[in-house]
């Protein structure tokens, strides 16, 4: 009985051994650890789709609301799929030019569609490879090229100098500041535009030198964005601040490079005007488009009475044929019609087997037409119907080998829309053409406005020179000179490094 007792004591103890490499008693350790980081992996792409989906639509909630013309709303759901991390840089930069539109085109912001550029070519460079693009970046004077030290953090503007404003304090030695965080183009020859009178408005809210920084200027630059509406009713007074932080950064850089001279660089000033002069143009152009849409009573009267033949409605008959097995059944047909008998009886007991139910042996002729339906060209028999009146035919008539009697179902007299009915209609068509002509047509009334000439003269001289210069012989006289040249410069100094441009501008931050 021990030796029983110890036994199954042993085994007891060997199946709990046995046991120990098994986990809740039936699954090895190896098995549970693989499913586990499955699972993992699973949650991670799930979350990650799930993230790429909420970008899709919010794109797609922005294309709904620019076709509605919502464009800040759109701008705002463009924003919010930018921000999104999991989406590749390929589309990231597609969403970021898309801003980059609306904000030059229908925001009035052209300083934040060269920023959206410049992410975009910093995310994807590819992206603003396109001929339109690369031509919009040198209008707003952004780089094609991506510079090797910029990242897309950078772009972001999480580059390491935080420039968190902080409260400004009061001194009893205190220097009233004069100058808006623009006004630095006084001395810049007048080559930059003035800030607009709403940068000037407002509180002070950051200062930086001699230069202040309205609130004005934060809600005229970021108040468009959605973010700047979460952030204010985020009733978070640091998020209003961060939103300061971001546009005093922008000031910081605009004062610094225009106290650098950047603003006289020949290149600079001549992209700003080239610019100024665009955008002008094209605002003027939109308004005289705009006018143009504004369609008149007396245009659309005159564009009647010139076009009224467009407008007419001939007479019209709708036919019944009845084809007959022959000259007797259509004789036949033809006296029970004159008794009284309806066409449609007529049809059902005379007509030929071979023709269509009565209910389709139906056709419709116009004024203008010399052909009946299914049977060709019959000017006679149509003068005859002509004749005709509602509800009477014809006699049994041979027609390509059948005897056919042709009754008048219907008519209606040939007659000219009125200007009513046809008024909505030509205004579309004058709407049309006149937008589409709207810039030809401003140009020929400025250029009888401002008595255009010609000098043909210099014209040709000019062309003259410029064959020459441009000519092969032209070409090697031209890079011979600039060998010359270069052989003979001297090492120029360098200029000062945007760094010390940077560290050089004095900011002040100092508590009211």
């Amino acid at each position: 009985m021990t030796r029983i007792r110890r036994r199954r004591r042993v085994d007891s103890e060997d199946s709990q051994a046995g046991g120990a490499s098994l986990l809740f008693g039936w699954m090895p350790p190896g098995v549970l650890w693989t499913v586990l980081a499955l699972g993992v992996v699973l949650l991670v792409w799930s979350y990650d789709r799930s993230a790429q989906r909420t970008a899709s639509d919010h794109v797609a909630t922005a294309e709904v609301l620019e076709e509605k013309q919502d464009f800040k709303g759109a701008f705002g759901e463009y924003e919010q799929a930018l921000e999104n991390g999991r989406l590749n840089k390929r589309t990231r930069a597609g969403v970021a030019l898309s801003m980059a539109r609306l904000a030059e085109d229908h925001l009035g912001q052209p300083g934040e569609a060269a920023r959206l550029l410049t992410r975009a070519r910093d995310i994807y460079p590819r992206s603003v490879q396109d001929p339109v693009l690369q031509e919009k970046l040198k209008r707003l004077g952004v780089s094609n090229h991506r510079p090797e030290s910029t990242t897309e953090t950078k772009a972001n503007g999480r580059n390491g100098h935080n420039h968190t404003a902080q409260p400004e304090q009061k001194s009893s030695e205190e220097k009233p500041a004069t100058k808006s965080a623009l006004s630095s183009v006084n001395d810049s020859k007048q080559v930059l535009a003035q800030p607009p009178v709403q940068d000037m408005q407002g509180p002070v809210v950051a200062t930086f030198g001699d230069t202040q920084l309205h609130a004005g200027e934060v809600k005229r630059m970021l108040g468009g964005l959605k973010v700047y509406k979460d952030m204010v009713l985020s009733g978070e007074v640091k998020n209003y601040e961060e939103l300061v932080n971001q546009q005093l950064e922008r000031a910081l850089l605009y004062k610094a490079a225009v106290d650098a001279g950047i603003a006289d660089d020949p290149d600079v000033a001549s992209r700003v005007y080239d610019y100024q002069r665009t955008l002008v143009s094209e605002r003027f152009l939109e308004k005289q488009k705009s006018q143009s849409a504004i369609i008149s009573t007396e245009a659309v009267e005159k564009f009647y009475e010139a076009n009224k033949e467009r407008f007419g409605v001939p007479g019209r008959m709708e036919l019944q044929l009845l084809k007959t097995a022959g000259p007797l059944e259509g004789e036949r047909a033809y006296k029970s019609l004159m008794d009284g008998v309806s066409f449609e009886d007529v049809i059902s007991s005379y007509t030929d087997t071979s023709t269509l139910d009565a209910s389709q042996v139906r056709g419709s002729v116009n004024d203008t037409d010399n052909f009946l339906p299914g049977l060709g060209p019959q000017p006679e028999v149509i003068s005859t119907l002509k004749g005709l009146k509602e509800g009477e035919f014809t006699s049994p008539t041979l027609i390509a080998g059948s005897t056919y009697i042709i009754g008048v179902v219907s008519k209606s007299e040939a007659h000219t829309r009125s200007l009513d009915e046809m008024r909505p209609k030509i205004e579309i068509v004058l709407r049309r053409e006149a937008m589409a002509n709207s810039p030809k047509t401003a140009v020929d009334d400025l250029t009888a406005s401002y008595t255009v000439r010609l000098n043909r003269e210099n014209i040709r001289k000019t062309f003259e020179e410029e064959l020459a210069r441009l000519s092969p012989a032209g070409q090697a006289a031209t890079d011979e000179a600039t060998t010359t040249s270069a052989d003979a410069s001297t090492t120029r100094t360098p200029s000062p490094s945007a760094q010390s441009i940077v560290s050089s501008t004095t900011v002040s931050r100092q508590n009211q």
